[in-house]
This record gives C-alpha cells, structure tokens and sequence, in this order.
C-alpha cells in the first residue's frame, strides 16, 4: 500500500513540475512571442504610415516645384495673366480647384475655371497671401473654405512672382480640393485592416483630412485626452498604444510631413491590431493541455516501472529486524541508480559494521584517556533513578564493582564531613535551579586515604521543563594541586631570582655609564695638553698684541696731550707734525685693525674649543634630539686637530645631510676615539681621510689612516671590553667597545678593514632617521 503511495505521490511530482515547466516555458514563450508580434505589427503599420506621408510630401513638393516654375513664366503685365492660367492645362490636371494670380493687395487678377464674382472680392485678409508676402517663398496653407460657390474645403499653395527688380508684383495661387479623389482626399477612404484609418492634421491640433468628414478644421482633440497624439504634436515618430479622443484604445502610428508643418497618423483598434496574437494565446494554450495529458499518462507508466525494484528495496529493509550476517546485503544486477542504491546501502552495512567497531575502540580510548586523566563521569537517570559509574570513578573512590553506590546518599558518605554540608547545599541548589555547579572538594576512600577532586554536573530537561537526567564529572585533581603548589613555591623563588637580577642589571647599567663617562675623561686627559696648547696658541698672540696696544695706547697719550696743547700754543702747533712722525701715529692707525683681527680670530678659536670641550663633556640628555652629523664630526676633529696635526694631513669630505634624531655627544666620543685611534696608529707623517656620504637609507662616516694596521689575529677582539693593543697608560681597552655598543644603540653598525703596514678603515653606518 504504501508503495501504491510513493508511486502517486511521485508520478504527481514529476506531473506537477511537468506542469510548472511547459507552464513556464508556455508563458515565457508568449510574452515573447506576444511582444515581437505587436512590435511587428507596430512597425508595419508605421510603415504604412510613412510610405503615405512620403507620398504625400513627394506630391506636395512636385506641386510646389510646378507652381514656383509657372510663376517665373508668368507674363508682368496683369491683362495677360487670365490667358495664360487657361492655357496650362498641365497644371490643371495638379490643381483641380483651380488656378488663380492676386495682387499684393490681394485683389483677383486672374483666375481658372473663371467666375466673374471672384474679381470683386478682396482676399487681403487670407493668411496664405500674408505670409507669401512676408517671407517672399512658397507657402503651403492650412485647409480652409473656399469663396467660390460650391465653397469647398480646400488647401491652398502659393508662389511669389516677381518683377524685374526682385519685388513681388503678384501671388499665384494653386487650390487642392479635399473633397476629391486627389492625393490627399484619397486618405478619407484608406484603410487599415477592416476598421484602421488614417488622417492628417496640423500642429495647431486642426484636423486636415479625416474618414469623418465633419470632424475636417476641426480642433476636437483636446490636450491630455489622446497622449500618443500630444507627443507626436511634441515631436514624437513611431507606434505606440494610446486611447484616441473617442475613449477607444488603438494602436496608432504618427510620421510628420517634411513639406509642411503636417504630421500623418494611422491608427488600429488594439483588439482588431493584436488579434493574431489572440489567436496564437489559444493555439497555444490548446497545445499546452494536450501535452500535460500526454506527459501524465507516460510519467505514470514510467514511475510504474521504475518503483518496482524500489518497493523490493522497502521489502528487504522492512525485514532487517529478522536478518543477519550477509542475508543483510541487498542483491541487485542492475547498473542503473536502483543499483547504486543498493550499492550504497550494502556500504551503509559495511559502515555501520566499521562504526560499531570503532564506537567500540572508541569507547576503550576513552576510558583510558579518563583513566589517564584521573576523571571518571556519572549519570543519573530521573524516571528511573538508575545510577551509572565509568571504570575511572570505581578508581577514584577506591571502590570495587560491585559495591557501586545505589543512590545519592551512597555517593555523599564517601565526601569529607567538613566538606559535605556545603557540597549538598551547592547541588541542591543548582539543580532546583535547573542548571550546573563546579566546585572542588574532598572524597574520603574506604582505606583513610583523603583526596582532591573536581566535580561538576549539569541537570538536563525535556521540552516540558521535566528533570530527565543529571550528568557529572570527577577528576582526581590531588597531585595537580601538589605539583601546583610546588610550582608556586619554585615561582616564588624565580621572583626573588629575577629581583635580585634586576638589581644586579641596574648595578651593572650604572658601571656602564660610570665606565662609559670615564672612558670619555679619559680621552679628554690624553687631548688635555693637545688641547692646552690648542688654546695657548691663541691666547700667547693674543698676549703680545694687548703688549702693542698697550704701547700704541700710550704713544696716541702722548699725541693726544701735544695736539690739546698745540691748540694754545702756535710753536707747539708747529712742532706737532714732527711729533706725530716721531711717535708713528700713522702706523699705529694702519697697525690697529690687524691687532684687533687677530685678536678676535684667537678670542673666537679658544672659545670654539671651549665650547667643543663643553659639548663633549656633557651627558646626552635622555631623549635623541635632531643633530647635524657633520657639525658632530667638526667638533670631534676641532678637539683632537692638537693630536692629528703633527703626525698627519687631515682631509675631510662631508656630503650634505639631512638632520639626523641621534644622541650627538655620544656619536662626538665615537668619532673622537676612532680620529685619536687613528693618528695614534701612524707612527710618522701621514694621511687620515673623513667622509661623511649617503648611502640609501644609511649616512656613512668612514676614518680611513695610512698607519700600522691591526694584525689580523687581534680583529676579532677588537670590540672586546679591555682589549688593547696599546702601550700601558696609553689606553683603557674600552674606546672600541663603548663606541660599538653606542652605534648599536643607535641601530647602526660599525665595520673595520685593516692591512697590516697600509692602514686601517672604520665605517660607521647609521640609519637616516629624520626629525
């Protein structure tokens, strides 16, 4: 029965979607079709359209031209003119209405078929002559009643005629009657389809030619009423769907006259338009519903067939309960998808075969990861209040199988009593509540032993709220606790260890500073007499041009005290000439600036090497700040320049820097111990080269010297605290070493290339970090 079921409910499925597909399809393929069709249908009959409107403006051209021809041929004198519109019989096969010359006041010249009534009327006031007059061109007229008898509704064309000096002397006139079967009163009668028609208006909405001969110069299509007839008034060329003035709903097409300000519409019901697409709607659909019939019918003998090795499939799962070993597989020869079902559901046998297998392997792995872990776990079943322990929790509380606890109070006699009030309040609590508790306590084994444990549970609830089982963990937790313990002790001590280190680094960061500043004394004693005669120099020219001034001071008295008295005293003032060659007073004069010069150049040098020695000396503050590299190097030269200049030519090459974010005292003690190095290793007059260069991201300062070199057995140590090659008392071994360590500091490196017997070259590479 039940496969009698599946059988339905598939057979209705596969109809159902049948149904969605072709409806789909069915649907999709006519808004298309439907579409493309009306878009057909549209395009035709703008075509219609336009051939008439061609045809049309074709005509109206050919008529215009004729007419322009005739009036150039038009004889001046207006006695004449009679003659000539009835012997142009071409031109009347064109205008049926007639022909006919005025003047510019708008009196009748001349007029064919002729009516003596015509010559007394005055035609001033007709809007074709006016605007023929005003632009001097051709003009086609709006339809209007004519003043002959029969007083028929005609279009009129004009030409201008001109006389010898280009003026207009005339107007002739060619009439087109609507009423006749011309090419315009033929539209009245033109049909599209059974009920299509088409019509001609002007811009002005006035209504030129119509099936309905009472609606011609007629303005009945109001603004708003027709839209697509709005939008062709605005420019508009196609087909589109609209509701005429009628309230009908058509198809129309509108294509505007190139001749004349006329537009030419066409227009169909839409029932009578779109009745093809109707007709393909029903065909369609009729095609539709047989094919769902068909399609149901097969879909049902198919699924007949296909469900039979399924519901045998059903059968042998029904009766899995009764099998065992390989009466379990399912036989089956067929390669199609029934087949590979029965493949599959042979490997779900092989599986469930291997999962239980490895539930079981799982299972082991499990309890001897719990016993590896010292955790066992607990499970209580509510209705039934079962109790199940793992292997682990027999273990932990040091119980046999067969004395496993049978309810609560069984578990809680093995708690500790100073633990047990508050362990029971703690799960009494949490499970009224409805959630876990995590706490640490005390189990007392059956031999005395006391140990340490982790326990926590969780009740868990059906839909309905209702207790359905409490689920627990123990872990023995008591050598953890020890080796925690333990460990805290051992981290205690590393505290202490790492105070005591912290201390002895502070220590020994204050040696390094109290070691580095003394290095820097210590350079500052060898340059002291350097430095001293640095600034002797100066001070001893210094000395003995004050001892000439002094003298220059006391001859200018001396000419002073003869010039005052020479003021009183006329032989004095005869005398005072003499004095003054005596006493050299213009030498002095001459003398005086140089003294002064000179004095202030030594003043300025002794104070440049003060201020040197002072910036050296000082300490780097705590901060980098900006410093420019090269004035660093200046100043390191200008307090060593005493210990270069009697063993070497100095020669410096500096390349413009930016501003580099350095600590430049201490930089200062680099460069000076790698100069003092430098000139100390040249035993008799020789070369040190300084540059300073960019290297990329680098500033450079290499020292090159042309002195001894260093063996290469000591370049390995040359940055060692304490390692000297030097005599006693000439150095203290950590010259190299402190400065090393303040390039690091800086991010920089310093490297040494040294031959012995041609020199040695220290470069100093620090990144160009700029302020």
């Amino acid at each position: 029965m039940s496969h009698a079921r599946m059988q339905k409910r598939l057979a209705a499925s596969i109809c159902l979607l049948l149904l969605v597909v072709l409806g789909g399809l069915g649907w999709a393929a006519l808004s298309f079709f439907k579409q493309e069709i009306q878009n057909i249908i549209a395009e035709h009959q703008y075509t219609i359209a336009a051939a008439l409107a061609a045809e049309i403006d074709e005509t109206l051209m050919m008529a215009q031209s004729g007419l322009v021809a005739l009036a150039r041929d038009m004889p001046r004198d207006p006695s004449r003119a009679q003659e000539f519109l009835a012997q142009r019989s071409f031109a009347h096969t064109i205008f049926e209405n007639g022909l006919a010359l005025l003047s510019p006041q708008g009196k009748m010249l001349g007029l064919h078929p002729y009516e003596a009534e015509m010559f007394t009327k005055d035609f001033s006031d007709r809007e074709y002559l006016q605007e023929t007059l005003r632009t001097a061109r051709p003009v086609i007229s709006k339809p209007f009643l004519s003043k002959r008898k029969h007083a028929p509704v005609i279009i009129m064309l004009t030409a201008p005629v001109f006389d010898e000096a280009g003026n207009i002397h005339a107007v002739l006139l060619g009439s087109l009657d609507l009423n006749r079967e011309n090419f315009l009163g033929k539209l009245a009668h033109t049909r599209i389809g059974n009920s299509g028609y088409v019509f001609l208006f002007a811009t002005d909405r006035t209504m030129i030619m119509h099936p309905d001969k009472s609606r011609i110069l007629q303005r009945d299509v109001l603004p708003g009423v027709n839209p697509l007839f709005d939008q062709a008034l605005e420019g508009f060329e196609g087909s589109g769907e609209t509701v005429n003035s009628r309230g009908v709903p058509m198809l129309a097409s509108f294509k505007r006259l190139n001749a004349t300000d006329w537009i030419l519409g066409a227009t169909t019901p839409l029932k009578e338009a779109y009745a093809s697409v109707e007709r393909a709607r029903q065909a369609l659909l009729f095609a539709m519903t047989g094919t769902a019939l068909t399609a149901m019918l097969v879909v049902w003998f198919f699924t007949e067939r296909l469900t039979a090795p399924l519901r045998r499939l059903t059968r042998h799962v029904q009766g899995m309960a009764e099998k065992r070993g390989q009466e379990r597989f399912f036989s089956s020869a067929r390669d199609d998808e029934i087949g590979t079902l029965a493949k599959a559901f042979n490997a779900l046998i092989v599986e469930i075969d291997r999962e239980a297998q490895a539930l079981q392997q799982s299972e082991a792995l499990l309890a001897e990861a719990q016993r590896m872990a010292c955790m066992g776990h607990w499970q209580v079943e509510m209705p039934s209040r079962r109790i199940h322990w793992s292997e682990e929790m027999y273990r932990i509380v040091g119980l046999p199988r067969d004395q496993a606890p049978s309810s609560r109070e069984d578990f809680f006699a093995l708690v500790h009593p100073e633990d047990l009030p508050w362990l029971r309040q703690t799960a009494d609590v949490a499970f009224r509540g409805g959630g876990r508790f995590v706490v640490e306590h005390r189990l007392v084994r059956p031999d005395g032993e006391v140990r340490l444990v982790h326990s926590q549970a969780e009740m868990f609830r059906d839909d309905q709220g209702r207790p359905l089982r409490i689920f627990g963990t123990i872990q023995d937790v008591t050598e953890r606790k020890r080796a925690e313990s333990e460990l805290q002790e051992l981290l205690v001590a590393m505290a202490e260890k790492n105070r005591q280190l912290e201390q002895a680094y502070q220590e020994l960061t204050t040696t390094q500073t109290y070691l580095r500043r003394q290095e820097k004394m210590a350079s500052l004693g060898q340059l002291a007499a350097g430095v001293a005669h640095e600034i002797n120099n100066p001070l001893g020219y210094i000395s003995s041009n004050l001892g000439t001034l002094e003298k220059y001071l006391e001859r200018l008295t001396q000419f002073l005290a003869v010039q005052e008295r020479s003021l009183h005293d006329e032989e004095a003032c005869e005398d005072l000439g003499a004095r003054r060659r005596a006493l050299k007073i213009d030498h002095i004069l001459d003398d005086l600036p140089c003294l002064l010069k000179e004095s202030k150049e030594g003043a300025d040098r002794v104070k440049r090497i003060v201020q040197d020695l002072k910036s050296f000396s000082r300490l780097d503050a705590g901060e980098p700040v900006a410093a420019d590299l090269a004035q660093c190097l200046e100043s390191a030269i200008n307090i060593v320049r005493n210990e270069i200049k009697y063993k070497a030519e100095l020669i410096c090459d500096f390349q413009p820097l930016p501003a580099l974010v350095c600590r430049p005292q201490q930089l200062g003690q680099v460069f000076m111990n790698l100069l003092i190095n430098a000139a100390q290793a040249i035993d008799k007059h020789g070369t040190i080269e300084v540059a300073l260069r960019q290297e990329g991201e680098w500033a450079s300062v290499v020292i090159r010297d042309d002195g001894c070199g260093i063996p290469a057995e000591h370049m390995g140590k040359l940055f060692d605290p304490f390692f000297t090659t030097k005599e006693v008392g000439k150095g203290t071994g950590l010259g190299l070493s402190i400065a090393y360590e303040i390039v690091q500091g800086h991010g920089g490196d310093i490297r040494v290339e040294s031959e012995v017997g041609r020199g040695t070259t220290f470069t100093v590479r620090l990144p160009l970090v700029v302020a």
